[in-house]
């Protein structure tokens, strides 16, 4: 959401704590229930169904919009490939609409707030279709029931999506192709983020923030879900990353992090030479060395890595695991 927010630049955004999962009733909510992935039944709902999901967030929405003064509220719900969900059709908005009218000052001076649902009766094609001629940043997006910082891509989620993702024209958006936000070796903390994952460190060094583990630790679970997600590549972004971390850090410290000094041509970048340190870890290890052209074919996130696990006086336990992991010509096997 917030990648959407600062490629549109929506002036507010606002986020509102509420958790379903206090009383379950959903394989979402239920983390005893599986996940199904066995395709849609089109006679059974699934018990991905959240009962009352869309009731309650359409009220919370109404009461905001009342508040600002809004005229409409609009909506992604999708009757035609809707999974079987009964608050995803159109006779469910009738329904809801009018009960906004009967339920507002607005409504009673004749002034009701309008629920738009546009893509309501298109298929997931043609919801693609928009998306790209939008300008939507799809690839910051995903649908997966899973509740993790990547796609499962086995869910019916995120299969519907991908289905109709490749049936547009436009397969590198599918969850198989997506780049991926953690390397193996992170597996065992990035469920919980307890560490800052290598996809994080390179934003840090790419805006020049010296963030501390006790910063990171300091952080809500959504802050640290957001400084993955959020890009940091142009310089608006990265600017925008800068300011939101030194301003986070601000709030929980009382004083902004240090600063690094910005290198303009970073060693990660460069694949005419590979990083001293890297080699020197080979040669340590007693393993081959890495060749020009097997350096170059990493991208910029893969060479980061290596640099990152192979600092002298480090214990680099994951520099091993990552040339494995990359697949670079056997080594550390």
């Amino acid at each position: 959401a917030q990648a959407l927010i600062q490629h549109f630049q929506i002036a507010q955004h606002y986020t509102i704590n509420l958790n379903l999962a206090q009383w379950g009733g959903s394989s979402l909510t239920d983390t005893s229930q599986p996940i199904p992935i066995g395709g849609v039944e089109s006679s059974i709902i699934p018990s991905t169904y959240v009962p009352g999901r869309n009731t309650i967030f359409i009220a919370l929405g109404l009461s905001l919009a009342e508040a600002q003064g809004a005229e409409a509220i609009f909506l992604g719900i999708n009757a035609v490939d809707y999974s079987g969900y009964p608050d995803c059709r159109p006779d469910y908005l009738r329904a809801y609409q009018h009960l906004a009218a009967l339920s507002s000052k607005v409504g009673i001076e004749d002034r009701p707030i309008q629920l738009v649902a546009p893509l309501i009766q298109d298929s997931k094609v043609d919801i693609v279709k928009k998306a790209v001629a939008l300008g939507v940043p799809i690839s910051h997006t995903w649908s997966c029931y899973q509740g993790t910082l990547q796609p499962c891509g086995r869910c019916d989620a995120c299969r519907i999506r991908d289905q109709a993702l490749i049936e547009a024209g436009y397969p590198e958006w599918a969850s198989s192709n997506r780049p991926r936000l953690f390397f193996d070796f992170e597996a065992e903390f990035v469920d919980s983020l307890r560490c800052i994952p290598m996809v994080v460190r390179y934003k840090l060094d790419t805006c020049g923030v010296k963030l501390k583990l006790h910063h990171w630790h300091g952080f809500s679970s959504e802050q640290r879900q957001q400084l993955v997600m959020t890009a940091c590549a142009t310089p608006a972004e990265v600017e925008h990353y800068r300011q939101q971390l030194q301003a986070w850090v601000e709030a929980l410290t009382g004083t902004p992090a240090n600063t690094l000094p910005l290198d303009p041509t970073p060693p990660w970048l460069e694949t005419e030479h590979i990083a001293a340190t890297v080699l020197q870890q080979l040669e340590e290890r007693h393993l081959p060395l890495l060749s020009i052209t097997a350096w170059a074919a990493l991208n910029p996130l893969q060479r980061f890595a290596l640099i990152k696990l192979s600092r002298p006086g480090h214990e680099n336990r994951n520099f091993v695991p990552a040339l494995q992991e990359f697949g670079l010509a056997g080594l550390g096997a």
